[in-house]
C-alpha cells in the first residue's frame, strides 16, 4: 500500500513526469558520449511505468522491444536462481563447493557458494589469458576448463576480489542441483515466473532480429563488432540478454517476493564481510548500500557491445534500468540524474 501511494505521488507530481523529459536526458547523454542507443525502463510499485529506447548516434532503429546484452547484470539473476535452489534444500551456501560441483579441483582451501556469490572465493577474474571465445560451450561444467587450473588469487574469505569466473562455478552448481541446463533453468525458474520472456541466456546460433547491433569504441569513433563473442562460457556471470522492460519486471519479482522468500531477499541484499569483519558492499550477486533515496540494490555491466545499469530503490518501490549497445561509458551518473527527476517533489 505504501509503495502504491508513493507511486501515485511520483506519477502525478512534477508535471506528470513526462516521458519526453526522460528521453531528452538520455538523448543528451548519447550525443555527448557518442553512444548508438540506450534502452530504459522505469518501474514504480510493481509496474513498468515508462519504457522505450533512444537512438543516439547509431544508424540502427531501436524500440522498447530491442534486446540488449546485460553484461554483469547476469550475476543478480544467477544469484536469485541459486538461492531458489538453496531454499529448496538442493544447494547449501556454506558447504564446500566441491560437494555441489565435484568437477571443481581441490584447491587445498574450502570455498563456499556464499563466498562465490560475494566475490570472496579467491577465484580470478579476467586475466592475461584470452578470456573470450567464439565457440559454444554445451554447459557451465565444460566452461570450467577456462580457469579451473589457475591458482587462487586470495585466501577464500579474506578479500573481496571481483570475479565473473566465480559465477561460472555457481552456474554449474545450479545445473547439478536442479538437473537442468542453465538456459532452461533461467527460463523456467526466473523468466517465466517474472513474465520476462526476453530475459534469457544469449545464444547467437539462434537469430533474433530484435537484438541490438553491437558496437565498440575505436579511438574517438565507434564501429560495429565484426564478430559477436559466444557468451556460453560465462552465462552465469555475464551471458544473459533482455529488453529493459523485462529486466525491470525481474527486479520487481525479486522485490515483491515472487521469486524468493522475503527473508532470503533480505539476506541476499545484505553486505557480506571478510573474515576480519570488513563489509564489502556486496551481498550475494548484488551491490548493496544506502543512498540519498534509502536502501538500494544494484548492479552494472560492461562487455563487448554492451553497457548496463540496474538499480532497485528498496524503500521507494522504484526500479530504473538502462541498457546500451556500446561498451566503455558507465551509466551510473545518468541513472542518478533520472532518479533525481523521478523523485523530485
Amino acid at each position: 500500500m505504501l509503495h502504491s501511494l508513493i507511486a501515485t505521488a511520483l506519477i502525478l507530481g512534477n508535471g506528470q513526469k513526462p516521458q519526453s523529459d526522460i528521453e531528452a536526458m538520455i538523448r543528451s547523454y548519447c550525443l555527448a558520449n557518442k553512444v548508438p542507443s540506450i534502452a530504459y525502463a522505469i518501474g514504480i510499485a510493481g509496474k513498468v511505468q515508462m519504457t522505450g529506447a533512444v537512438q543516439g548516434i547509431g544508424p540502427d532503429p531501436v524500440a522498447s522491444n530491442t534486446i540488449y546484452r546485460l553484461g554483469s547484470i547476469s550475476k543478480p539473476v544467477t544469484a536469485v536462481a541459486t538461492l531458489q535452489l538453496v531454499e529448496q534444500g538442493k544447494l547449501s551456501l556454506d558447504e564446500d563447493i566441491r560437494k555441489a560441483v565435484p568437477e571443481w579441483p581441490d584447491k587445498g582451501k574450502k570455498i563456499t557458494l556464499r563466498q562465490l556469490l560475494g566475490h570472496l572465493g579467491g577465484i580470478r577474474h579476467y586475466g592475461n589469458k584470452a578470456d573470450a571465445f567464439y565457440n559454444h560451450f554445451n554447459d557451465s561444467g565444460s566452461a570450467l576448463k577456462v580457469f579451473k587450473d589457475d591458482p587462487l588469487v586470495d585466501e577464500p574469505g579474506t578479500k573481496y576480489s571481483y570475479s565473473t569466473h566465480a559465477f561460472t562455478i555457481v552456474a554449474r552448481a545450479c545445473e547439478n542441483g536442479s538437473g537442468l541446463g542453465f538456459p532452461l533453468l533461467i527460463k523456467s525458474r526466473i523468466s517465466d515466473v517474472s513474465n520476462s520472456p526476453t530475459l534469457r541466456c544469449e545464444d547467437r546460433r539462434v537469430a533474433d532480429r530484435d537484438r541490438a547491433t553491437l558496437y565498440v569504441k575505436s579511438g574517438t569513433d565507434i564501429r560495429k563488432v565484426p564478430a559477436a563473442e559466444d557468451l556460453s562460457w560465462k552465462y552465469g556471470g555475464g551471458g544473459l540478454e533482455s529488453t529493459a522492460g523485462d529486466l525491470c519486471r525481474f527486479a520487481f519479482a525479486v522485490l515483491e517476493g515472487r521469486l524468493l522468500k522475503p527473508k532470503t531477499v533480505d539476506e541476499m541484499w545484505t553486505s557480506q564481510k571478510t573474515n576480519d569483519g570488513k563489509a564489502t558492499g556486496y551481498g550475494m550477486g548484488w551491490s548493496v548500500g544506502e543512498g540519498k533515496y534509502g536502501r538500494r540494490a544494484s548492479h552494472s555491466g560492461a562487455q563487448q557491445g554492451a553497457q548496463s545499469n540496474m538499480v532497485v530503490y528498496r524503500d521507494k518501490g522504484v526500479v530504473i534500468v538502462l541498457l546500451s549497445n556500446l561498451t566503455g561509458h558507465p551509466l551510473g551518473e545518468l541513472t542518478d540524474q533520472i532518479a533525481d527527476f523521478v523523485f523530485a517533489k
